[in-house]
């Protein structure tokens, strides 16, 4: 099982261990560049991988 948070918000650190416990790998994508981070950093710590948000401009925008 792989799960994606576009979240930053660290309230959704204990979510991500649940899911991970149950042998899942959750990727989150937030942005740092942001004043202030929008990315908590015990939310980046918890999960698995995380995505700056604006590596994925090019890909999303229209």
């Amino acid at each position: 099982m792989n799960c994606s948070f576009f979240s930053g918000d660290g309230d959704f650190r204990a979510l991500v261990e649940a899911v991970q416990r149950l042998g899942g790998r959750v990727t989150v994508v937030s942005s740092l560049q942001t004043t202030p981070a929008m990315a908590s950093e015990e939310l980046r710590r918890q999960a698995d991988a995380f995505l700056e948000l604006a590596t994925l401009r090019n890909s999303i925008q229209r």
